[in-house]
């Protein structure tokens, strides 16, 4: 693993920004860490990239990773990296989020205007106030 390159997620979120959302190619699991790939050089993508195709798969692949519960999975992908558990009030550009929006979990990343953002199923990025996060890892 690199050192944290904003220059290349800005790239990256560039790329997605309006492609529409896909289990198992852009859903909020896959924006995640492909994010985390472009910032350090990880291959975090892999894990999960084409290894489903619908919410259904989404439940099995996440059974398989976290043990049946999806911030088990998250927990467990960062755990296995080594990104640190960091208070929401301290959460920099690039850093991975759980969020909670209407009482739906969702992950993605804290962006480039330091607001979390995550892919929608409306298609393309989805930018929100800070207070949804409820959980931050820091990538370095």
């Amino acid at each position: 693993m690199g050192s944290k390159d904003i220059t290349k997620l800005a790239a990256y979120l560039s790329k997605v920004q309006n492609k529409p959302f896909k289990y198992g190619t852009l859903d909020c699991a896959i924006f995640t860490v492909s994010a985390v790939d472009s910032q350090i050089g990880t291959k975090l993508k892999s894990k999960l990239f084409g290894k489903y195709k619908d919410l259904k798969g989404v439940a099995k692949r996440i059974k398989e990773l976290g043990k049946g519960r999806y911030i088990n999975a998250i927990e467990k992908i960062c755990k296995d990296n080594k990104f640190k558990e960091i208070s929401p009030d301290y959460a920099q550009r690039g850093d991975v989020c759980i969020m909670k929006d209407k009482n739906k979990t969702v992950m993605g990343i804290n962006g480039l205007n330091n607001k979390p953002i995550f892919v929608g199923k409306e298609g393309g990025l989805v930018e929100f106030d800070k207070d949804i996060i409820k959980r931050v890892w820091r990538i370095e």
